[in-house]
């Protein structure tokens, strides 16, 4: 999914288990209008 230029993964399903590394998420509504973004060094257990 490409988000202002910028290449993601997904989207993903609440309940989708991802693997636990280094990443940067965009969270999204329904309409796909960005909620949030941040960065984790635990994608898996921070999601």
């Amino acid at each position: 999914m490409n988000i202002l230029g910028y290449e993601f993964q997904g989207p993903y399903q609440i309940g989708t288990e991802l693997i636990n590394r280094a990443a940067i998420y965009v969270i999204l509504d329904e309409n796909n209008n960005i909620v949030d973004v941040g960065q984790t060094g635990e994608v898996g257990i921070r999601l």
